[in-house]
């Protein structure tokens, strides 16, 4: 063998190994948020701080310009973008939950297909890509796409009206809002245009 085929095969398995890395650090961090931090004990807040440090972020009053280590500070009590965060008055007893910051409640994961598992899908692309890694990245892109297909439910408005529970018992919810959820269809996405 030539230097150069060993330079070759050494450059490909780098790049394969970083690949392998790379959807192992994925995998692991869509495990993490989805089954740790969801068996974790709901993380507690006066409500008097919720009201002075939080809401007004939360509701628009303020932006995140200026106050972006706000939503940090949120993160680091929440423990994850996923994760609830409850709010509870002098007495330590809940007043209500604020809802998660990203909205995973449309994810199913228990219609499970045995062989057709993230990890499942992971490791067979990892084949693939043993012999062609632009097949494995192929094989991973189609089935993933497919995978998060068949967990992602229509999205539920449980969320969206606890915020709005949250923004009305402090009086913050703009005028025009709505206290029911909105059937959106898909004409609500054109936007009408006069030309005249």
């Amino acid at each position: 063998m030539s230097t150069q085929q060993n330079t070759a095969e050494a450059v490909e398995d780098e790049m394969r190994k970083m690949h392998v890395e790379r959807i192992q650090l994925v995998t692991d961090t869509i495990a993490n948020d989805l089954l740790v931090e969801a068996a974790k004990e709901t993380p507690k807040l006066p409500e008097e701080i919720f009201v002075t440090h939080f809401l007004p972020v939360f509701s628009g009053e303020k932006t995140l310009v200026g106050n972006s280590d706000t939503l940090e500070i949120w993160l680091g009590i929440a423990g994850s973008h996923t994760s609830e965060v409850s709010i509870i008055n002098k007495e330590g007893h809940e007043l209500f939950r604020v809802p998660p910051l990203v909205d995973t409640s449309h994810i199913n994961t228990l219609d499970r297909d045995p062989g057709n598992s993230f990890a499942d899908i992971t490791a067979l692309s990892m084949l693939y890509s043993n012999n062609i890694m632009a097949e494995g990245e192929r094989y991973l892109t189609q089935n993933v796409n497919k995978k998060m297909d068949e967990i992602v439910s229509e999205p539920t408005y449980s969320n969206k009206e606890r915020w709005d529970a949250i923004m009305r018992r402090y009086d913050k919810l703009p005028n025009n809002a709505s206290k029911t959820p909105i059937n959106k269809t898909e004409s609500d996405d054109l936007i009408e245009y006069d030309d005249t």
